[in-house]
């Protein structure tokens, strides 16, 4: 057991050894002025690293993607889109609030107004 840990002992101190720390607020080689930080994009930070999303462009466009969606759909069927956000047709349907059928041709018209807006559906 001594050797053992002797030998996980010395191994860690190896790896400390070759590993070689840097801190965002160290200056870049060759430079006076920029530091590590500043050369670093948003999808390289720490937040991507944990799964967040980082694109601040494709926030951006995906914003404006859901702007036009919603300019597009017919604002008498925006509550019709916030059930259909948790429930299935079929659910819906089952709540008596709506006929079927008018569910399914309103789900229609919404897919044929976004196309024309240049929005494909999902489903």
């Amino acid at each position: 057991m001594r050797h053992a840990a002797i030998r996980i002992g010395e191994q860690h101190r190896q790896r400390r050894r070759c590993a070689h720390t840097v801190s965002l607020d160290d200056r870049l080689p060759g430079s006076d002025e920029l530091t590590f930080a500043d050369v670093l994009t948003e999808a390289d930070s720490y937040g991507s690293w944990c799964g967040q999303p980082s694109d601040a462009f494709a926030a951006l466009e995906r914003r404006l993607d859901l702007e036009r969606a919603v300019g597009a759909i017919d604002p008498e069927d925006h509550p019709l889109c916030a059930a259909l956000s948790h429930h299935t047709p079929h659910e819906f349907g089952e709540q008596r609030t709506m006929p079927r059928m008018r569910i399914y041709r309103r789900i229609r018209e919404i897919r044929l107004r976004l196309l024309a807006a240049g929005i494909p559906s999902a489903a």
